[in-house]
């Protein structure tokens, strides 16, 4: 009896020709054993694993990610694994990392680049003799065109002055890095540039500069009904009547 259901299992499948794919939801990249080296850029993928393209991702650093110093200046500096938080705020009191990120992907496909974040920074610190260390590097988290996550580590700088002492390296001791799918609701929110104020005349005027090809950092995607196609007149109709206190 079990053998006759297989059989027509797997001739309903046959003639049929339906297969059913899955939403791939999410994704990581480990970071244990990346570099951020002088002229050493890095890559590292989630292959084999893929996430299905999707209008809103979040991307997460892992809570356990650290780095720490290997030789030179910096393994003297960061003997322990610390955050990269620490890190960056010996070169600036004020640098904070981004260690969650809410992306929009207007297009709703990949490939796409979902966050991209440059360092920049340079410090003095007395190790025996005043150095002055430069560091600078982008980090760069995307899915390319085959549904597969990166995180990369570009133009990675670090000197010090005097030229004769060596910098050394920082390493990821642990860490991973999370890409995950959180469509977005039937329109966005009316507070268009995500300043907590709202309804305002800002949020029409920053709708329109969009719409009109100006960029706008903290603003939403211009396609504001979230149906892949934009610009369009839907998307003005459709902010304005939620502007007045209608639905999508």
């Amino acid at each position: 009896m079990r053998t006759s259901m297989l059989a027509t299992a797997a001739l309903l499948t046959l003639t049929t020709g339906v297969t059913t794919t899955l939403a791939q939801n999410s994704t990581s990249v480990s970071l244990t054993g990346l570099r951020i080296q002088n002229n050493n850029p890095q890559t590292r993928s989630s292959a084999p694993g893929t996430i299905s393209p999707a209008n809103q991702y979040t991307v997460t650093f892992s809570a356990d990610t650290r780095v720490r110093g290997v030789g030179g200046t910096l393994g003297s500096l960061f003997p322990n694994p610390v955050t990269i938080d620490q890190v960056l705020q010996r070169f600036d009191p004020a640098a904070d990392f981004p260690e969650t990120s809410t992306v929009q992907n207007c297009s709703a496909a990949h490939p796409v680049v979902l966050v991209q974040t440059t360092f920049s920074q340079s410090t003095t610190v007395t190790v025996v003799i005043p150095l002055t260390i430069n560091f600078g590097a982008t980090f760069r988290s995307e899915i390319n065109a085959s549904n597969v996550a990166s995180f990369s580590i570009t133009q990675p700088i670090l000197t010090i002055s005097p030229s004769f002492i060596q910098p050394g390296y920082l390493e990821f001791t642990a860490g991973t890095l999370s890409f995950t799918r959180t469509p977005r609701l039937p329109c966005d929110s009316i507070d268009f540039n995500n300043n907590s104020v709202f309804p305002e005349d800002q949020d029409v005027i920053d709708f329109f500069a969009v719409l009109a090809g100006s960029t706008c950092d903290t603003c939403d995607c211009i396609d504001f009904n979230r149906n892949t196609v934009y610009p369009e007149d839907q998307d003005v109709i459709d902010f304005f009547t939620v502007l007045a206190g209608g639905s999508c």
